[in-house]
């Protein structure tokens, strides 16, 4: 780890990937942006997660919600690859970090294989409106709200005695008509953004097309196949042209949390749902959810990576994260999987007793603090006014389930109780193997932080025994500058 100058963390979605940010600025690394809005990810390098499809939100919940003041834009770019404009390359990345100094960032998305990319040029376009359509109508409201200053809008006490004895009775139908004029506004943004958030799904459907018609191939003898059934592996067809390439970055180091499958999911699923309670008003996103509550086809259609092994097809890259549900049932989607996980320097592991991550940490990432005294941002916190308990970050199947936490307004767009028994099974299957397969190989390294913590002082100089700040900046990656 110490010949590489950059560590980079795969964030996966709602396993510590706040926390993981947090450490590393604790321990000194540099990364381009440690708030809570980024959390370590660079725009630059088009990494955030890609959650939910804009085609069904578009269809099945926007044409009945709501909406406050937008939509969940940045979240539904399932089918959207990282952009050609983008840095996405190895050797492009390295040259970006090193440019701006930086050792340390997070990736939410998958590892690479950007051989399966294809031509990406009608996807830019409506893609780049739509972002381009949120941020000109957030400002346009801001100014109307707060004025160029950014001071809200007053008018001095004397101007409004003037103007109530000039026009006593002008005044209240002016106000009307200004509340009336910003909401018509409003309308016609969200309206324009909703039409540019269609032309972006449409895209994006193009290259899911393209990634299944390679993986339908063999079952197009097999016409009983339907996606909302697990297929038989015989029947998936050809899979090399959807995973070759993928590999990390061998000039970076790499580290990765892994938390139990079912409640990454389950804090997964609540924290969309959330979010869409942050953004509609509340009786018309019920009345959005209620037509398909009980489907697990519809479900699967919302979010398909959530639903489908999350883990596994953000360790298979980009080609597989796009696949059908019940695409991953051929194993060479698994192998792909463990063999990705497998070349991580370091895998911290939720579920590990205190002793072990601290040694994980610090023997394997040389730094003097560990996951376990870094608190930040947690699912069951921000979920609090919506009436959900307490939800623990790991814990496997002693936990409540979701419809045990749920508050009132939650369990309104929740999947109903057997179906959500369905989509936990599933949505689970192959990321429970994948997870044992990850905390054996932390078991494995973790036999050697034990005897070098027996036989050794500190991971590196100056890390417990000197002043703070004597040791290398963010741990092994900075011990040769």
């Amino acid at each position: 780890m110490a010949a590489r100058s950059v560590l980079e963390l795969l964030h996966i979605s709602k396993a510590a990937g706040t926390s993981m940010c947090h450490l590393a600025e604790a321990s000194r690394c540099r990364a381009l942006d440690f708030g809570m809005g980024r959390t370590c990810l660079l725009r630059e390098f088009d990494d955030q997660p890609r959650w939910l499809n804009a085609s069904h939100h578009w269809g099945a919940i926007a044409t009945t919600a709501k909406a406050h003041t937008g939509h969940p834009i940045a979240f539904m770019l399932y089918g959207v690859p990282r952009l050609a404009s983008r840095v996405r390359t190895c050797a492009a990345r390295l040259q970006f970090m090193r440019k701006r100094n930086l050792d340390f960032f997070a990736n939410e998305y998958t590892v690479y294989n950007e051989l399966v990319l294809g031509n990406l040029t009608k996807l830019s376009t409506p893609i780049r409106a739509s972002t381009k359509a949120v941020k000109q109508r957030q400002r346009r409201r801001r100014r109307y709200l707060h004025g160029e200053d950014g001071q809200p809008h007053a008018q001095p006490r004397q101007q409004e005695e003037e103007q109530q004895e000039q026009e006593p009775q002008a005044k209240p139908a002016k106000r009307r008509t200004a509340k009336q004029s910003a909401a018509m506004r409003l309308q016609m943004e969200l309206e324009r953004e909703r039409d540019l958030g269609v032309r972006a799904a449409a895209a994006a459907a193009d290259y899911l097309g393209h990634v299944q018609r390679i993986t339908a191939a063999g079952a197009e003898a097999h016409p009983q196949a339907r996606l909302e059934e697990q297929p038989a592996p015989e029947e998936l067809g050809d899979y090399s042209a959807v995973i070759r390439g993928t590999h990390l970055c061998p000039r970076f180091a790499a580290v990765a949390v892994l938390r139990d499958p079912l409640e990454r999911f389950r804090s997964h699923l609540l924290f969309v749902l959330q979010t869409y309670m942050g953004m509609y008003e509340r009786r018309s996103l019920a009345d959005a959810f209620a037509p398909w509550r009980d489907s697990p086809a519809a479900w699967r259609a919302f979010a398909p990576p959530v639903m489908d092994n999350y883990m596994v097809r953000t360790l298979a890259g980009e080609g597989a994260y796009a696949l059908p549900y019940g695409a991953l049932a051929a194993p060479p989607y698994m192998d792909l999987a463990k063999a990705v996980l497998a070349q991580y320097d370091v895998l911290l592991v939720l579920e590990s007793d205190s002793a072990a991550m601290g040694r994980a940490c610090s023997w394997g990432l040389g730094w003097s603090s560990s996951l376990d005294d870094v608190s930040s941002r947690n699912t069951s916190a921000m979920l609090l006014r919506h009436g959900v308990r307490t939800m623990a970050a790991g814990g496997g199947g002693g936990e409540p389930g979701i419809l045990g936490i749920a508050g009132e307004a939650l369990q309104q767009l929740l999947p109903t109780p057997p179906v959500l028994a369905e989509l936990e099974a599933t949505a689970v299957q192959y990321d429970r193997v994948l997870y044992d397969y990850g905390r054996l190989l932390s078991a494995l390294d973790d036999v050697v932080w034990r005897a070098a913590n027996a036989t050794l002082q500190e991971p590196m100089p100056g890390l417990w025994s000197g002043p703070p700040g004597s040791a290398a900046p963010c741990g092994y990656i900075n011990m040769r500058r």
